[in-house]
């Protein structure tokens, strides 16, 4: 009896692992772009970033390869300004970049629900494993259920990842 409690509970601490680690590449990822942009407000309408001090940094490249749009400020601009020494160290001026994909399409969303993946198949495979050794009665039916709840949810997560997959590289 020792052995099932075991697994249930490993197989149920994988399964939440899986769903915090989608949270905490989420949360990191939305923080960094956050940070990098502190001080800057976008404005759509103008496809520009504005800084504190009302200088726009325009768009000045997308590459597409790196997948990153580029903005910049005029370089006569920031070196004449008095936040220059703790906004930039370039003498061509301010650059803020930005990925073209969100969240939900980056490498970095890929890599983590490849791994979320990876733990939902074990967590799936641990209980299908009790399953099959289990005989009749109550246990039977929890394992059942664990390998179809942990099955439906890494099966949600491969078709995330081929999403990703699919608007990454077609």
């Amino acid at each position: 009896m020792n052995e099932v409690v075991f697994v249930a509970g490993y197989a149920a601490a994988l399964l939440l692992a899986a769903t915090a680690l989608e949270w905490a590449g989420r949360a990191s990822h939305e923080r960094i772009l956050h940070t990098k942009t502190i001080g800057f407000r976008y404005h759509a309408h103008l496809n520009a970033w504005r800084c504190s001090e009302g200088t726009y940094l325009w768009h000045h490249k997308t590459d597409e390869s790196a997948r990153i749009v580029e903005y910049r400020a005029k370089a006569e601009t920031c070196n004449a300004c008095p936040l220059k020494p703790v906004c930039t160290d370039s003498g061509d001026g301010r650059t803020l970049t930005r990925p073209l994909d969100q969240w939900p399409h980056s490498e970095m969303a890929r890599f983590q629900r490849v791994l979320s993946l990876s733990l939902m198949v074990l967590a799936t495979l641990l209980c299908a494993v009790e399953l099959a050794r289990q005989g009749d009665g109550w246990l039977r039916v929890a394992f059942g259920s664990g390998v179809l709840f942990s099955a439906l949810l890494a099966h949600r997560e491969w078709r995330r990842v081929r999403a990703v997959r699919t608007a990454l590289f077609g």
